[in-house]
């Protein structure tokens, strides 16, 4: 996880403007089309992996609680500038990981956005807690939209934009080795 801090430590400033770039503009405008037809019209919401706060920045201007988290104290910090420019207040801002949401009470949440972490996580056991980390902070029959990708796709991601994170064909098996054949079957 530390790498994956330092990156995005890094580059705040270009993930504050990736969702303006042609293609992540289009799943930007499809997630907020998902969240005005399944989010509740109000209540608590919980971003993690908000990084710069371009989703929570919306939210918070349709009247929602948001409560930005991310692993990136950079990328909080970029938010934390872009809801003061924006005039805007975020309910709170939480540098952590998305498998431990211990500071958050259980059902507190009306709905939750996972748009970051599961690209993230490479194993089964990472992936299953992070999402059993949002299911627990959501209240009962909340909605929570999240963005996965399998090992193919994140292994393909990783070899075009951070080919040395490959030099190791062993990494590469071992992510694999874990991919996951099908959603895995939570109680969701």
């Amino acid at each position: 996880m530390e790498r994956v801090r330092g990156y995005y430590d890094r580059m705040a400033d270009s993930e504050w403007n990736r969702l303006t770039q042609a293609l992540p503009a289009v799943e930007y405008a499809s997630t907020l089309h998902l969240i005005q037809k399944y989010f509740p019209t109000k209540g608590r919401i919980i971003d993690v992996g908000s990084g710069p706060g371009r989703y929570a920045i919306a939210l918070t201007r349709k009247g929602y609680q948001v409560t930005l988290f991310d692993i990136s104290g950079q990328l909080l910090e970029r938010a934390k500038t872009e809801f003061n420019n924006s005039s805007l207040k975020a309910a709170d801002f939480v540098q952590g990981s998305a498998t431990d949401l211990s500071q958050f009470s259980t059902g507190y949440f009306s709905a939750g956005l996972m748009l970051g972490p599961l690209l993230h996580l490479t194993t089964q056991t990472e992936r299953v807690k992070a999402i059993s980390e949002l299911k627990r902070v959501l209240a009962p029959g909340a909605v929570a939209l999240l963005q996965y990708i399998n090992s193919w796709g994140l292994i393909k991601t990783g070899l075009s934009d951070f080919p040395a994170w490959y030099d190791e064909p062993d990494r590469i098996v071992d992510m694999l080795k874990d991919d996951l054949e099908c959603v895995p079957k939570l109680d969701i």
